[in-house]
């Protein structure tokens, strides 16, 4: 199965690597932040009636529980299609990534093309 790098561990990019996994494709979730947080709950953090922790989701926690996702935590500062490789920005210090198959960019709210990833 070809490898996916989600790109943003939103809504949409948990969504997208939850059913890529499902689907038995080999995925690396990359977001800057090692949670995700469920915004719209954010207001009760704010006003006592929720701890930070009830909002917050850990993606190491999610990638281990999904068989053939890995997380890394990094920001992505280019991309070359040409050359199928993202360069993204980790903590540590700058790297190039290794060949994958496929980018999914999962941008808040919008909807994207589909593409059935298993054709060529």
């Amino acid at each position: 199965m070809p490898h996916v790098v989600v790109i943003g561990a939103g809504f949409g990019g948990i969504s997208a690597t939850d059913e890529l996994s499902k689907e038995g494709f080999r995925v690396t979730l990359l977001d800057r932040f090692p949670y995700n947080t469920f915004q719209p709950l954010l207001y009760q953090v704010a006003t006592g009636g929720l701890n930070p922790g009830d909002v917050t989701y850990a993606l190491r926690f999610f990638a281990a529980r999904h068989e053939g996702v890995r997380f890394r935590r990094a920001g992505v500062v280019a991309i070359d299609h040409d050359q199928q490789r993202n360069h993204d920005q980790s903590l540590r210090n700058p790297r190039r990534r290794g060949v994958h198959d496929v980018d999914v960019y999962p941008g808040g709210g919008a909807q994207g093309a589909r593409h059935d990833l298993r054709q060529p």
